[in-house]
């Protein structure tokens, strides 16, 4: 009966495993990521993770003379209109004529607002460009249409 040879068949096999061992040991698997996404691209899947440690570090911010102060994100609403026209505007009724004088306070008031137009795919569109309309007439410029994926 013969033995099994030890000895590894593919010489790449090798210099790979070596590579990616250096490359932990050396930098924390930086660059490995990196070389396992060339070696194997088909099984890769790619996973990020938000680093709280670049948040609450404490660093001092160069100056600029034209420099804006850093705002929260804006006020995101949603507009629903379903195939037989009925709105929802943050998920509560709304006749479709009272929509653009609740964007306007909204706006008002919060400042910056973002609207998600969320539309039923039966719709006829002129209802959901009707709402971007406004949007513009308004001065919001950030919206965008829901799709279903």
């Amino acid at each position: 009966m013969d033995k099994p040879n030890p000895t590894l068949k593919s010489p790449a096999l090798a210099i790979v495993i070596v590579l990616l061992t250096l490359s932990l040991l050396l930098n924390g698997g930086l660059t490995m990521g990196l070389f396992v996404s060339w070696a194997y691209p088909a099984n890769l899947k790619t996973q990020f993770r938000e680093s709280t440690q670049e948040r609450e570090m404490n660093v001092v911010l160069p100056t600029a003379a034209s420099s804006v102060p850093i705002s929260a994100l804006p006020r995101v609403v949603f507009i629903n209109i379903s195939k037989d026209e009925t709105s929802l505007l943050d998920y509560k009724s709304i006749e479709f004529a009272q929509i653009h004088s609740k964007l306007k306070s909204l706006k008002k008031e919060e400042g910056k607002i973002s609207v998600v137009i969320v539309a039923n795919r039966q719709l006829h569109f002129g209802s959901a460009v009707a709402v971007m309309d406004l949007c513009n007439q308004l001065g919001i410029y950030d919206y965008r249409l829901q799709a279903e994926e």
